[in-house]
């Protein structure tokens, strides 16, 4: 039986190699020529509130590469905006948290590789990167969510919280906190 299921795996990544090699020789022997773009689907990743600003009362959320907002108290999909839209930014995979720094202003993403926070404003406009960096030479396989630590809190206020997972195999996850210029100040 063994025996049977590794044939039948071995068939399955031979057939799959082929069909790839197949496509890498059409591909290469035309040009590919992008007529349009469409979205097949969504992707949400993470959401923030905004509770002060232009935005107040509004949930934000990240959408694969574009950001969106609706009122916290739900008034229909009439009131679903879009913001922006982060594929001219040097993001190369999509961001997996957004929260919104009321302090500065502006939208921290992180990137799920890279350890690097994108800030945002409301209307989509850059305003560079930070590092963020760990403590004891610590370094995540992966990013998730994005939180901001409001500065009434009596604990890390203005500060952010976000979840880094040590390895996606064995789903070994931290939260970190961090000051808004990128340093990690504890690990829970």
């Amino acid at each position: 039986m063994q025996k049977d299921l590794l044939r039948r795996m071995c068939t399955g990544v031979a057939v799959s190699l082929l069909v790839l090699l197949a496509f890498a020789a059409v591909a290469s022997a035309q040009e590919v020529q992008v007529i349009q773009r469409a979205r097949l689907g969504h992707h949400l990743e993470d959401m923030t509130i905004v509770e002060k600003g232009p935005l107040a009362g509004h949930i934000v959320i990240v959408d694969g590469y574009e950001v969106f907002a609706f009122p916290a108290e739900g008034k229909g999909n009439s009131a679903f905006k879009k913001l922006f839209d982060l594929r001219g930014f040097p993001i190369y995979a999509v961001p997996r948290g957004i929260a919104y720094c009321e302090s500065e202003k502006l939208f921290f993403l992180n990137h799920p590789r890279l350890s690097l926070l994108f800030l945002v404003d409301a209307q989509g406009r850059s305003h560079g990167t930070r590092t963020i960096k760990y403590l004891n030479g610590y370094l995540p396989e992966h990013l998730e969510g994005l939180a901001y630590i409001p500065a009434s809190s009596p604990m890390y206020p203005d500060h952010f919280a976000m979840t880094a997972i040590d390895s996606i195999n064995t789903g070994t996850t931290r939260i970190v906190i961090l000051r808004r210029d990128g340093q990690v100040v504890a690990e829970i």
